[in-house]
């Protein structure tokens, strides 16, 4: 962490405030907590009251990580079930049971 005063913060553009940084990398800041949290992002520097500033380079790697994420195939779960292609007989020999009284 950096110890900044004022002055230089108001200068310096590239040191941002929480809603700021959220707004940088178009999310809300819910959301900008929950992938600070995920991605441990530590804040560049913290002002008087506990006020969090970031730096962009910062939000530019974070930015990075994401869009690495988002451009990995995602992987088949419950509610994104893989397709199943009407060619494909591997089902067709799948026997069903039914349960009687």
């Amino acid at each position: 962490m950096v110890r900044l005063n004022k002055e230089h913060i108001k200068k310096h553009e590239d040191i941002m405030t929480l809603q700021e940084a959220a707004t940088y990398i178009c999310v809300g800041v819910r959301k900008f907590n929950s992938l600070r949290d995920e991605y441990e992002l530590q804040p560049f520097y913290v002002g008087q009251g506990g006020k969090l500033y970031y730096h962009r380079d910062q939000l530019d790697h974070l930015l990075t990580l994401l869009s690495r994420r988002m451009a990995m195939p995602k992987m088949p779960t419950r509610k994104n079930p893989p397709e199943i292609h009407p060619q494909d007989n591997r089902w067709a020999s799948e026997k069903r049971f039914t349960i009687s009284n």
